[in-house]
């Protein structure tokens, strides 16, 4: 009931776990996020998934999210597991902003993309032809496939002819375009379907 004083560590357990998130991870402290792995941490230590912390002495008065006793195993276990319940919490964290992967640029001097798939490249040309001279050595970005030691722009007839042939003379570097480096697609974009 909510008011009641917590006799249990529970309040220090979760924000340790919360705080070793928040270190690990580029998620960002904000309310909303917060809400959304308090909610997600508290179910966790309902079901005793939570490393324990030494406890605490409580005097105040707790309110809130966690005033209440904790249920028992089988009903957290219920209520975590219900597919709409888990499939929520799991849309909740993946939509958040900041959970998402910090994109980066990957040099191809270091490592190139698997093959055929297609990145988004940094290239520049240092030798165009002379209609083209205002690109001579500038970076521009782009879309294109690796395979078999060679590059070539996204298309997805690109993509396919690659897939079935190995090569797609058309749509090949030219010999004067450097690809300096690469990084994967982002997600799809999703549309929220909340009506």
């Amino acid at each position: 009931m909510s008011g009641d004083i917590c006799g249990d560590n529970r309040f220090e357990v979760i924000e340790k776990c919360k705080q070793k998130l928040i270190e690990a991870t580029n998620i960002e402290t904000s309310p909303d996020e917060m809400a959304v792995l308090d909610s997600i941490l508290f179910r966790f230590w309902q079901m005793g998934w939570l490393p324990a912390a030494e406890p605490e002495k409580h005097t105040e008065e707790r309110t809130g999210t966690y005033a209440c006793d904790p249920i028992d195993r089988w009903a957290a276990l219920d209520c975590v597991s219900n597919s709409l319940v888990a499939w929520e919490a799991y849309e909740a964290i993946e939509a958040l902003p900041a959970a998402q992967p910090e994109p980066h640029w990957i040099p191809c001097s270091e490592s190139l993309p698997e093959e055929a798939y297609p990145v988004i490249v940094t290239w520049k040309n240092d030798d165009p032809a002379s209609y083209y001279q205002y690109i001579l050595g500038k970076h521009y970005v782009g879309v294109a496939h690796y395979k078999n030691g060679k590059w070539f722009w996204y298309s997805s007839v690109t993509e396919d002819t690659l897939m079935e042939y190995g090569r797609c003379d058309s749509e090949e570097f030219d010999e004067a375009i450097e690809c300096i480096a690469w990084m994967p697609l982002p997600a799809p974009y999703k549309e929220d379907t909340d009506d």
